[in-house]
């Protein structure tokens, strides 16, 4: 629906620009309403009973370009795809101001990384760019340099969070003033007013300002309670369903990348632990034995022909190959229960464990979390391993270097686990011997080979 107020001919201009480039954010916002408001400094997205509400000053609206106006609808988006609530919801981050500017960095820091082909589609070889007003808080270069942080963008809005508070005491116990820590290139304006059309109540949020005191070119952070959070959770799985009937975004990279984010696992009770072992092992059974001319075939020994013969290989060998992008690796609990049939499997097999996110990598010990090895000498998992996983791009998840490269020569079991949201799995070399496990909720997936298993959540 869209308020008539001077600026309709604005938004559906920047509405038709999106229709062509994503059918995914299209659609989230043929779920929203347009609604101006005079009092906002810029502009935000909240929730009432029933659908998304986009608030906005429409002086904002007409003196911004129609390109970073659309930059601005998806910013918006990802806040409610990525569940960043922007008032806490428990002890942990307590500081206001550096949790939603946690968010801001690594929504923006993504949306520039990836401005080239966050629009990219199968089929379609120009790509529009996304792109979005300037001067708004990116993650800082420093933060990369910490090992294990990920790339520019690629980091956990926690983990942006962690950093900035340690910088925070840090210049603190050092002695800093107050407004050179990290983030002071951007101060904080508080905001107080009533939402339009007599919604319940004042709204009360967070604006990020310049040095100059105005109001950043981005959306005012509503600071909502816990049931507008559950209302919003609703509204995107109602939108995920329409998306998901309507079949538009299959080929769209926006949609591989951020439908699984969406989605949130039934509890179901099933045998699908001891399906996954029994499918490793078959798979497994003819590597359990192989020919060697060190063992010589003692049947035709004695007749002088020097024959290989048959050896049992004890400890056979089993790829586990873990998605780390995406929802897989925002659902620690699911990876848990996935990693207790891996630890099951490595009393009997050697675990080689690669990682997935746009690029395959194998992992070694860093400290308190896996790092990327500078070569591909596999390494093998130990008990326990599982919880130096770290989430790495939120990017669409890319198999053709594991099965088209990695692979090759390659005749043990391959067991994935992943979201099922694989961007190029109909480019992808056969492997027979795979079992792709995926979580519940998952009905899409369809593997040109191998066998699918649901990990269904344990109650």
């Amino acid at each position: 629906m869209m308020h008539a107020d001077g600026t309709t001919a604005a938004w559906d201009k920047v509405l038709g620009m999106l229709w062509a480039r994503s059918r995914f954010a299209s659609y989230f916002y043929q779920f929203t309403d347009f609604v101006p408001h005079p009092d906002l400094p810029t502009l935000a997205l909240a929730v009432t009973r029933s659908r998304f509400q986009l608030y906005y000053r429409p002086g904002f609206v007409e003196q911004t370009q129609p390109e970073h106006l659309l930059g601005l609808l998806v910013h918006e988006m990802l806040h409610v795809v990525l569940d960043h609530a922007h008032r806490s919801r428990s002890g942990k981050s307590k500081n206001p101001h550096l949790r939603n500017l946690a968010q801001d960095m690594v929504i923006n820091s993504f949306l520039v990384e990836h401005e080239k082909t966050f629009f990219s589609r199968k089929g379609v070889q120009e790509t529009p760019v996304v792109r979005l007003p300037p001067g708004l808080p990116v993650i800082p270069a420093a933060f990369s340099k910490n090992p294990g942080k990920g790339r520019l963008g690629d980091a956990s809005w926690e983990e942006v969070y962690d950093w900035l508070a340690a910088r925070v005491r840090e210049n603190a116990e050092s002695g800093g003033e107050a407004g050179t820590g990290p983030g002071a290139a951007w101060g904080l304006a508080p905001w107080k007013g009533g939402r339009p059309g007599g919604k319940a109540g004042a709204a009360e949020g967070l604006c990020f300002t310049d040095n100059a005191g105005e109001p950043l070119p981005t959306g005012l952070h509503l600071l909502g309670d816990a049931d507008e959070n559950s209302r919003a959770e609703a509204g995107k799985k109602r939108i995920l369903r329409f998306i998901q009937q309507s079949g538009d975004c299959e080929g769209e990279r926006l949609y591989g990348e951020l439908a699984g984010l969406l989605e949130k696992p039934a509890l179901a009770n099933t045998s699908w632990k001891a399906r996954i072992r029994n499918l490793v092992d078959r798979a497994s059974m003819s590597t359990q034995w192989r020919t060697s001319w060190s063992r010589p075939n003692r049947r035709y020994f004695d007749a002088g022909i020097y024959a290989p013969g048959r050896s049992h290989r004890h400890n056979p060998l089993v790829t586990v190959a873990v998605d780390v992008s995406g929802s897989m690796a925002a659902q620690p609990a699911l990876l848990e229960q996935a990693f207790g049939v891996v630890e099951d499997l490595a009393r009997d097999f050697r675990v080689s464990l690669v990682c997935m996110d746009q690029d395959l990598f194998v992992p070694r010990k860093a400290g308190g979390f896996f790092a990327t090895a500078p070569d591909e000498k596999p390494y093998f998992y130990q008990r326990g391993d599982w919880r130096f996983l770290r989430s790495g791009s939120r990017g669409a998840t890319f198999f053709a270097p594991l099965f088209n490269r990695y692979l090759l020569g390659h005749t043990e079991a391959l067991l994935v686990i992943t979201d099922g949201y694989v961007y190029d799995l109909d480019a992808l070399r056969p492997y027979p011997r795979t079992v792709w496990a995926v979580p519940p909720g998952q009905k899409s997936f369809r593997p040109p080979f191998g066998t699918v298993v649901t990990m269904e959540a344990e109650s």
